[in-house]
């Protein structure tokens, strides 16, 4: 038998692992909240950690104007903070 493998829109997996950070807080650990979030976006554990692995310093995000994290994270390091005169 062959391996059933679904996709996910790149929209559905950014909203998932933001999900996840933003409820950690809520629950015991990231894992408790990557298993509630997981069951709510009809995907197991495992899918969902695989987003965070991807989401964290591969994949071009649409919130980082289409930046990879690692990426953003340079250029914001360059960029002069502005102070109020």
């Amino acid at each position: 038998m062959g391996r059933h493998s679904t996709r996910y829109p790149a929209e559905v997996r950014e909203r998932a692992v933001r999900l996840v950070f933003e409820h950690q807080g809520e629950h015991g650990s990231q894992w408790a909240a990557m298993c509630s979030i997981a069951a709510k976006f009809g995907c197991t554990t495992e899918t969902l950690r695989r987003f965070i692995d991807g989401y964290n310093d591969r994949r071009l995000h649409s919130a980082l104007g289409y930046l990879s994290p690692i990426r953003f994270e340079e250029e914001q390091s360059r960029t002069p903070v502005k102070t109020a005169a």
